[in-house]
């Protein structure tokens, strides 16, 4: 998924272990906010950029936020 510029429903499900419906609703609304900011969006896709941005992402034992870095203790994730 990391040369990916869009995810899909599927990628959300699988990255966040969310049902479709939910995933749906999540690009809905990260869509939405993109809108407001006067970007055009693909219906059913989220930009990758965008999704990191506003989730945190677990990668390699570190939690990475829009604004800073927090090692992660004890977690294999990934």
């Amino acid at each position: 998924m990391q040369n990916k510029l869009f995810l899909k429903a599927a990628d959300i499900c699988e990255l966040l272990e969310v049902k479709q419906t939910s995933a749906y609703e999540i690009i809905g609304n990260l869509n939405k906010e993109l809108e407001e900011q006067g970007y055009l969006t693909l219906r059913g896709k989220v930009p990758t950029k965008y999704f990191v941005k506003r989730f945190v992402v677990f990668l390699h034992g570190i939690v990475h936020t829009h604004s800073r870095n927090i090692p992660v203790v004890g977690q294999g994730f990934f």
